[in-house]
């Protein structure tokens, strides 16, 4: 089920009010020393009267051409929005809308907390965060364990897909029957982490994880309860979950960057060189033209209508002029080619380069241009971009 209004109440602490027969210079005072934008009005008894706002202030100060300490809260009160406890937050969006705060009441009309857009935005946006660490564990996780098949492919010279060859092993404890199979990109965290835990793979993984392989089962275990909380709504994880989801995110995104620079090394070496001998990439100074699509091609196809409306097809129309094998971007010369800061995920998070295609429509457009993301640094903020025909860092 959705969240409950009560989610946002958590650590609000003590309400603050005011009575009708306050001055309204008081409730100024309140308001300026909270960092409030309005305040709840009650009664003797602690029930919702209405409330005072800014606005409501300064309309009847202007109305009766009159100074603040001339007028006391009954004259400014105004009718307030309100929900209760047990209320969908969702429903509580609607109402934020038009009046920026709603009062959170009890059945008999006692007040109990005050939501602000400020309150739900951040409330919303924790989660949005949570989420983004999950896909970030997720991804690692798929990349580690394409890896190892990758290796043992061109080890063995087998001829089979990756697609084929990927498939989850048994949860512990349990049996898979054969019609259980799934492609690779079918599967679920679940099925990845059992994947990871089987012993071909975690051969290959251990080294690069260097961490005993039962506690990291029980911590990704956890990650996965957490996941599958924040994705159906279930309930508000823990301070203690959100704390290990942020671990775990952290040091799986350190464990990689840290393989993905001892496999590039040489390759990485080679291209800061390169820049060295020059002063920057000089294509990242000059006005990046524009990604074209005809008007045919933006109705019927997908890759169209994303060159349309995306700013990444700057990018991708950089790498396409580019006679190089790979480049090495960093992040701020790649603002310079879209004309915009990159968001802050961009910044924080391995997944965000992925080349995925069905997940993010910006590695559709440099795909599609003739290049994958090979290596990223995040501490760093560089990224290497490989030609999909040659490969080299890949």
């Amino acid at each position: 089920m959705p969240y409950s209004v009560e989610h946002l109440l958590e650590n609000q602490g003590t309400v603050i009010v005011i009575q009708k027969t306050d001055t309204v210079t008081t409730a100024l005072d309140l308001m300026i020393e909270h960092d409030f934008s309005q305040l709840p009005v009650v009664d003797e008894n602690g029930r919702l009267q209405g409330m005072i706002t800014y606005e409501s202030i300064m309309r009847a100060a202007r109305s009766f051409n009159a100074t603040l300490d001339q007028l006391f809260v009954c004259d400014v009160i105004v009718d307030a929005p309100i929900h209760y406890r047990e209320d969908d937050l969702f429903d509580l969006l609607d109402e934020l809308k038009p009046t920026n705060a709603v009062v959170i009441i009890e059945p008999e009309g006692y007040v109990v907390g005050v939501v602000t857009s400020y309150d739900a935005s951040r409330f919303l946006r924790n989660r949005t965060e949570d989420l983004m660490h999950v896909e970030d564990i997720e991804f690692i996780i798929k990349e580690l364990i394409k890896r190892t098949y990758a290796v043992q492919k061109h080890a063995s010279n087998a001829t089979e897909s990756d697609d084929t060859a990927m498939k989850p092993s048994a949860p512990r404890g349990k049996r898979s029957g054969a019609g259980n199979a799934k492609a690779f990109e079918e599967l679920n965290l679940g099925d990845y982490i059992n994947l990871l835990m089987s012993r071909d793979i975690w051969r290959f993984c251990a080294p690069i994880l260097n961490v005993d392989k039962e506690p990291l089962y029980e911590l990704l275990v956890w990650i996965r309860q957490t996941r599958n909380d924040l994705a159906h709504f279930r309930c508000e994880i823990s301070p203690r979950s959100r704390q290990e989801l942020k671990y775990c995110a952290n040091w799986l995104r350190s464990r990689y960057r840290d393989y993905e620079k001892q496999q590039g090394g040489s390759v990485i070496n080679s291209l800061l060189e390169q820049r060295e001998e020059k002063e920057m990439p000089h294509t990242a100074r000059e006005e990046p033209p524009a990604y074209q699509a005809d008007a045919e091609d933006k109705k019927r196809s997908r890759i169209g209508k994303v060159r349309a409306r995306s700013r990444y097809a700057a990018l991708a129309n950089w790498l396409a002029q580019q006679g190089e094998e790979q480049v090495l971007l960093t992040f701020g010369e790649i603002e310079q080619i879209i004309r915009s800061p990159l968001p802050a995920s961009a910044l924080q998070l391995r997944a965000w380069w992925s080349n995925d295609p069905e997940e993010h429509a910006r590695a559709l457009l440099w795909l599609e241009a003739g290049w994958r993301v090979t290596y990223v640094d995040l501490r760093e903020e560089q990224v290497i971009f490989c030609k999909i025909e040659s490969d080299v860092a890949g």
